[in-house]
């Protein structure tokens, strides 16, 4: 039983994590044999992957799913860093009258 489960989970995360059906399907495997460890690796990876390959709002879906505050954190300053340089780059393109 326990040989099966380790070859279970190898082959879990195996799977691609480009395509939801079979990202969607991965979880609900892991949550019909209690693998919640697993599913929620799963979701980090999903998430780090749609972050920087996919859209955007796909990763932090999947990360928070994950709840992994880790990865979370690092996304929102990536953010504040990027609006802010934005605000600031538009301020100097600005010409007073």
């Amino acid at each position: 039983m326990k040989q099966g489960m380790s070859l279970l989970e190898n082959l879990l995360y195996r799977q691609s994590v480009q395509h939801n059906d079979t990202l969607l399907k991965n979880i609900e495997i892991c949550r019909l044999y209690e693998l919640d460890h697993i599913s929620s690796k799963i979701m980090k990876v999903a998430g780090v992957f749609h972050w920087k390959h996919g859209p955007k709002g796909a990763g932090v879906f999947w990360l928070q799913q994950a709840q992994d505050a880790s990865c979370l954190g690092r996304i929102a300053l990536q953010l504040f860093d990027a609006v802010g340089k934005l605000i600031s780059d538009e301020s100097f393109k600005m010409v007073p009258d």
